[in-house]
């Protein structure tokens, strides 16, 4: 989904950050200014129409801590996985990375309907097996799901002390959950963290959105899918054989992270929509 924005509130690009569009800097105007769905309120996403060619602006619109997100993360990871072919070209972003401009991809974003068809998932596969192949950026951090799930909680309690009981319920069920996964000897590999059809974009899909990106076991994504597409997880045996995850233990690690992830979601959005009351 796009929505045209009016030249009048094409003031939302900063002049500082407009002049380093291609196309644009020598003060020129941008052909056209579109709004692209997502950004969950917190970043927003513009496509910039120029006469050098088409780009997307990612800019942060919401300050604040957010468990499990990093913009410096973002980007690093961003960057790495564009050199592997699997995201968007990062031509510039901001040091403190509140911005990123990349190159836009024709073909539109994903569907729920393409990614669950068997077609859509041997494409996507071939994708996560090229981005669990990559070399992390140096510093990239392990996934730590206690901590995020502890920092929404904190989000949680400060708005609504009402909710500790069913908080700490799933608090405790993470804390398992976690120990259950770490069992596992597995050498964790760049994820992206929040595999979904909206951050698909293109024929073969390119990545968008990284900023919970991190260490974790390849499952992981497989389980992101699995939650937020219910009918996929039935499908176990064909996510895992698209993802190229072959082992005898894969199965149960699956089902395991997507039991994790489903607790860290819920958090997620029971803070989240404090966060917006």
């Amino acid at each position: 989904m796009v929505e045209n924005i009016s030249a009048s509130d094409r003031r939302v690009i900063p002049a500082s950050v407009l002049r380093r569009i291609p196309g644009c800097a020598g003060g020129e105007a941008p052909l056209g200014v579109q709004l692209l769905h997502g950004g969950r309120n917190v970043n927003r996403n513009l496509r910039i129409d120029t006469r050098a060619g088409r780009f997307v602006l990612r800019q942060r619109i919401r300050e604040g801590p957010r468990p499990g997100a990093d913009p410096l993360r973002e980007v690093a990871c961003h960057r790495a996985a564009a050199a592997a072919g699997v995201a968007p070209a990062v031509l510039d972003a901001a040091p403190d990375c509140s911005w990123i401009l990349m190159d836009y991809v024709e073909g539109g974003i994903w569907t729920p309907p393409r990614l669950q068809a068997s077609e859509g998932l041997r494409t996507l596969g071939a994708r996560l097996q090229r981005l669990h192949a990559i070399t992390p950026p140096k510093g990239l951090g392990a996934f730590d799901p206690v901590s995020i799930a502890t920092g929404q909680a904190q989000a949680i309690f400060e708005r609504d002390p009402a909710a500790a009981a069913q908080v700490n319920a799933l608090l405790v069920r993470t804390r398992q959950l976690a120990a259950d996964c770490a069992a596992f000897a597995v050498t964790p590999v760049m994820n992206h963290g929040d595999l979904n059809a909206s951050n698909l974009i293109g024929p073969v899909p390119m990545l968008v959105d990284w900023e919970y990106a991190q260490l974790a076991d390849p499952a992981y994504d497989l389980a992101c899918l699995s939650v937020y597409y219910p009918g996929l997880r039935l499908r176990g045996a064909e996510l895992l054989a698209t993802a190229g995850i072959t082992d005898a233990n894969g199965a149960v690690r699956l089902r395991l992270h997507a039991q994790l992830f489903d607790s860290l979601n819920r958090l997620w959005e029971q803070a989240e929509s404090l966060r917006q009351a």
